[in-house]
C-alpha cells in the first residue's frame, strides 16, 4: 500500500525502489505533510498516508517541473479590469443529499472564494460566481456519475488499497476545443453527507478544495491551506483561505505582489519549523520574521485533470 501511495502520488517513480530512494520518497511525502523528515515510516506518516486526500500528483513529472509562482492554468478571455466572472451549473444530484442542501452547500462553496480572495493593501482579484441558466452558458458543470461516464477518467466505485476516487476536476486550459474545462465531476457510488465526523464523503470539503482547481490551482504544501492535498474536517461555515490560497489565485490572475513573494522567498530559505503563522494578511504586514517553511505554495505542474481520492471507509 505504501509503495502503491508514493508512487501514484509522484513521490516515487519506480514500483521497486532501493533503500536510499525509499527513504528519499518518504521524506518527500513527509516535507509535503508537514511532518519530521525522518525519512521512515513512522506511526505519524503511516496515519498522515490513511487521511483522506485529492489524487493529484503531489509532484509533477521530473521532465514537468517548473518554476514556483507558475499557475496552471487559468481561465483565458474571463479576467476583465482585474474581475473574473464564472458561471456555475449543477448537471444533477445525489440521492444521498436532499437537492436544496446541495444548492445552499454550492452556493456557500462559491462564496468562501468569492468573498475572502482580497489581500488586504495589495491589488486583489475581484471573483464573482453565479448560477447559470443553462448548461450550455455555464463554464463549471457539476455533476455526478458512475464508473466510465465518457471523459476518459472512469470512476472506480469502492475502489482498492485506500485509493477510492470520489471526484475529479479539469483545469481551465485541459481542452483546446471542447466543453470539460473547469467540471467538476463526483463518484456517486460514494456515500455521500454534509455534517461533520459522518461516514463517508464530505460534499462542502471536497467542492470547497475543488473549486480551487478549477480556477487553476494546484496543491500547497502549506497545511492551513485549502488545497492542501488532505482534506481537514471542519463546517464550511468555518473554513477560511489562508494567505497561501489567496497568493495563488491572486499571483495567477492579478501577478506578483510585494507581499506573496515575501511569504514564498522567506519559505525558500528557512529550514527550521517553528511557531505557525497567523492566517491574517495584517499578520504578514506587521511582523518583521516570517518563520514557518510551510508557508511555501507548491503547485503540482501538470495539465491534466485533477483527481480526488480517499482511503477506502475513511471519513471526509
Amino acid at each position: 500500500m505504501v509503495l502503491k501511495y508514493l508512487n501514484e502520488f509522484g513521490h516515487l517513480r519506480t514500483p521497486i525502489p532501493t533503500p536510499t530512494e525509499l527513504r528519499s520518497a518518504i521524506k518527500t511525502f513527509q516535507d509535503m505533510a508537514g511532518l519530521p523528515l525522518s525519512g521512515e515510516l513512522d506511526f505519524e506518516t503511516l496515519e498522515q498516508i490513511k487521511m483522506p486526500r485529492c489524487g493529484n500528483d503531489d509532484i509533477g513529472r521530473i521532465n514537468e517541473r517548473r518554476k514556483r509562482f507558475v499557475y496552471i492554468s487559468r481561465w483565458e478571455g474571463k479576467l476583465k479590469d482585474g474581475e473574473l466572472r464564472l458561471k456555475w451549473f449543477l448537471h444533477n444530484y445525489t440521492p444521498d443529499i436532499p437537492r436544496d442542501e446541495i444548492r445552499r452547500t454550492v452556493n456557500k462553496a462559491f462564496n468562501l472564494w468569492s468573498s475572502q480572495i482580497t489581500l488586504k493593501s495589495v491589488e486583489s482579484l475581484s471573483l464573482h460566481f453565479e448560477e447559470a441558466e443553462s448548461e450550455e452558458n455555464a463554464d463549471i458543470t457539476i455533476l455526478w456519475a458512475e464508473g466510465d461516464h465518457g471523459d476518459a477518467h472512469m470512476f472506480d466505485g469502492p475502489g482498492e488499497d485506500g485509493s477510492n476516487i470520489l471526484a475529479h476536476t479539469f483545469y481551465p486550459n485541459y481542452q483546446s476545443k471542447g466543453t470539460l474545462n473547469g467540471d467538476i465531476h463526483l463518484d456517486d457510488y460514494e456515500k455521500w453527507h454534509v455534517g461533520v465526523g459522518k461516514e463517508g464523503a464530505s460534499f462542502p470539503h471536497v467542492l470547497v478544495h475543488e473549486i480551487g482547481h478549477t480556477l487553476g490551482l494546484g496543491h500547497s504544501k502549506k497545511r492551513e491551506a485549502i488545497m492542501f492535498p488532505i482534506y481537514r474536517k471542519e463546517q464550511l461555515e468555518r473554513m477560511q483561505l489562508d494567505m497561501d490560497d489567496k497568493c495563488a489565485v491572486n499571483w495567477s490572475y492579478i501577478g506578483p505582489s510585494d507581499l506573496c513573494l515575501y511569504m514564498w522567498l522567506l519559505a525558500e530559505v528557512l529550514h527550521k519549523k517553528v511557531a505557525p503563522i497567523k492566517n491574517d494578511e495584517k499578520d504578514y504586514e506587521e511582523e518583521s520574521e516570517l518563520k514557518n517553511e510551510n508557508n511555501v505554495n507548491w503547485w503540482a505542474e501538470e495539465q491534466r485533470g485533477i483527481i480526488t481520492k480517499m482511503p477506502t471507509k475513511s471519513n471526509c
